[in-house]
């Protein structure tokens, strides 16, 4: 497909071609939203920020017992990777049977991280 980049540089693609470097979104933004520059910062820097990893269990699953022991075993783990904190596994709360949980990191780190694996 004309315009794709490798799998894997797609991230590093974005940023470079991000908001902050696209001055009709930014205007567009600022004069829609009525932004001061400190908020357009904020609302930028939030839209760059990578969205955590989640993931459920399926209803039928026949070793959802199993599944959430290990879970609750693998939530109380911070790790250490890249001079950065990993935090806990986390139960979404909010969806139906509490079958949904968010892990500490992008994809990104989740994929190319051996101690994550």
């Amino acid at each position: 497909m004309k315009g794709s980049s490798p799998r894997g540089k797609g991230q590093k693609r974005f940023q470079q071609l991000a908001p902050q470097a696209n001055a009709k979104f930014v205007e567009y933004y600022k004069d829609v939203l009525q932004l001061n520059p400190s908020e357009m910062q904020t609302m930028i820097d939030s839209l760059l920020t990578p969205l955590p990893t989640t993931f459920r269990i399926s209803e039928g699953c026949p070793f959802t017992e199993q599944l959430r022991a290990e879970l609750r075993t693998f939530a109380g783990a911070t790790v250490e990777v890249e001079d950065m904190t990993v935090h806990p596994c986390e139960l979404l709360e909010w969806y139906p049977g509490n079958r949904a949980y968010k892990l500490g990191c992008d994809k990104r780190l989740l994929k190319k991280t051996e101690a994550l694996a």
